[in-house]
């Protein structure tokens, strides 16, 4: 008798509540997943955003073992990692510059010279005179930026970088430049702009 009490509960249960149960199942596996995820996430000592489409997964392997060893563990998990990832359409740009998760950006002249007269980027003069880097030809990278009252150079031309083209990489009217820190009084942010200074010497030390 006790039994039928039980099974008759159940059924009334399981009719009643459930969409309510499988409900609480997606939720719980999406937690796990979620969990899961941010526990294997490897967090990047510096990031690099490269507008075009001849980013590879070889050409990333290779531009690591060439990077990685200049840059330091910012984040002091044991690890240096880069992140390199391809910006495909203007949104995605707007959002990661806007974010400020990333340090590096290489960008088409049009786009370049927008973000860097909006002041986003950081004035490069000091490292293209210590580095003696030939600008002659290069006018366009010395900008007047919004709220400042002289120019300076906010990015530099990567036609011709020996390295990157010896990778495959299609350079021709592409220029890099390094985001202004958004916090640069956290240890980690001090260190991710020092890896992408560092990044910027090993590029442009081989002639």
């Amino acid at each position: 008798m006790l039994f039928n009490i039980d099974r008759k509960k159940w059924e009334n249960f399981w009719y009643y509540y459930k969409i309510h149960v499988w409900v609480g199942i997606f939720i719980a596996l999406l937690l796990m997943m979620t969990i899961r995820d941010c526990a294997q996430r490897i967090e990047p000592d510096v990031s690099w955003g490269y507008m075009g489409a001849d980013i590879t997964a070889e050409r990333i392997e290779a531009l690591n073992q060439e990077l990685l060893p200049q840059i330091q563990d910012a984040n002091h998990d044991g690890k240096k990692h880069l992140r390199l990832y391809a910006l495909s359409d203007p949104q995605q740009i707007v959002v990661m510059m806007a974010s400020g998760d990333t340090q590096l950006f290489t960008f088409d002249a049009e786009t370049f010279t927008n973000f860097a007269k909006g002041g986003a980027f950081q004035p490069l003069d000091e490292f293209v005179q210590t580095y003696r880097i030939d600008l002659k030809h290069h006018p366009e990278v010395r900008l007047q930026a919004q709220q400042t009252l002289e120019k300076h150079i906010y990015g530099l031309p990567l036609e011709g970088n020996k390295l990157l083209e010896a990778l495959g990489f299609q350079l021709t009217g592409k220029y890099l430049g390094i985001r202004i820190s958004k916090n640069s009084a956290k240890p980690r942010e001090q260190i991710v702009h020092e890896n992408a200074h560092a990044i910027l010497k090993r590029l442009f030390s081989i002639k």
